[in-house]
């Protein structure tokens, strides 16, 4: 359903090109092994941190590990276990 008002029936799309051109080299990417990785690297040094302030009250890791997994795509998920045993071993 259109937009009540004068410029329901226009499109404006058709006639206006709306985006931003970027330079080739704007568009270079990290491979995602390497963002996998340093996120890895990353959650590791919060839970390692978090870890020494865990108490049997109140442990922190618990509530960090649920967020990672629930936050982070299934891709990541071996990363997040590697980095958890990588700690504990």
């Amino acid at each position: 359903m259109a937009c009540p008002g004068i410029f329901a029936n226009w499109n404006f799309s058709s006639h206006y090109r709306i985006g931003v051109r970027y330079h080739r080299a704007m568009k270079m990417r990290v491979p995602d092994w390497i963002r996998d990785a340093l996120w890895t690297c990353g959650y590791a040094t919060l839970f390692y941190a978090v870890f020494q302030t865990a108490h049997v009250f109140w442990y922190l890791p618990a509530g960090l590990r649920f967020a990672a997994l629930v936050l982070s795509p299934y891709r990541r998920w071996p990363w997040i276990i590697a980095a958890e045993v990588l700690l504990f071993v």
